[in-house]
């Protein structure tokens, strides 16, 4: 599941090696290694997504929420030298996980996950904070720092619909 997370933010996402070894806590090498390997596996099995049956979905969700929370905690608070916050990952990461909810409601009457929802709930109520988090020159502020005026209703919304 790691190498799996390392080779998603990496190829779909467009991370560097240095962003993933920093978000996971690993070293560059120890993040070159596992995606070599994980390319090499992915070359050998080659499975489609159309072959996967529905227990093989539901035993990857997991890793698809690491990848998805990831991808958005990157945004939220970014290791990229040029912006403390990346707002197109965070909005990104929302929409995919979004999709996902959908999906899941889709496939069973009961709606989607419980982990599912939980992710977009705490992925929408820190989104909502987004306009308050930087200060004129582009460094973050604490909690108590912002002006929770600035605070997005809509996306406070969002999250509290979500966690219900």
């Amino acid at each position: 599941p790691e190498s799996q997370l390392m080779l998603a933010l990496k190829t779909r996402y467009g991370l560097d090696v240095r962003e993933i070894a920093f978000r996971l806590l690993r070293t560059e090498a120890n993040v070159y290694r596992r995606l070599g390997r994980a390319l090499s596996r992915l070359r050998e099995r080659a499975t489609g997504v159309d072959a996967l049956d529905p227990i093989h979905v539901a035993s990857r969700r997991g890793a698809v929420h690491a990848v998805l929370y990831v991808l958005f905690t990157e945004g939220y608070l970014s290791t990229h030298p040029d912006a403390a916050v990346r707002q197109e990952l965070c909005d990104e990461a929302i929409r995919l996980t979004t999709i996902l909810a959908a999906h899941e409601g889709a496939l069973d009457p009961g709606g989607p996950v419980p982990e599912t929802c939980a992710l977009l709930a705490l992925m929408h109520l820190h989104a909502a904070r987004a306009g308050a988090r930087e200060d004129a020159s582009g460094g973050l502020l604490l909690l108590e720092e912002q002006d929770r005026s600035l605070f997005d209703a809509a996306q406070i919304a969002a999250g509290l619909e979500w966690l219900e």
